[in-house]
């Protein structure tokens, strides 16, 4: 990452700020805004705020992990599971 919070205000403030981005369409996006919050906990002094971002993340990693599962399945399901063998 190039930013260091300076003071642990800063990462509340940054974190904050980037929490709108976990409601984006693009999955991308949504995993991007989840590291960027997760590395700025590390920074973070107050309880409170660690755990209001926790929340604050599980919808989308939910999501995410729903939607990999059911890839999943349906791979399964349709015989392309070979492709995964490989792996």
């Amino acid at each position: 990452m190039f930013v260091v919070p300076q003071e642990p205000g800063d990462a509340e403030m940054l974190a904050e700020r980037i929490a709108p981005r976990l409601q984006h369409a693009n999955s991308a996006v949504v995993l991007t805004a989840v590291k960027v919050i997760v590395y700025l906990m590390n920074y973070m002094s107050r309880d409170e705020d660690i755990h209001s971002m926790c929340k604050k993340l599980s919808p989308p990693l939910g999501k995410s992990l729903g939607s990999l599962l059911l890839e999943c399945s349906r791979n399964m399901t349709t015989g392309t599971v070979d492709e995964f063998r490989g792996m």
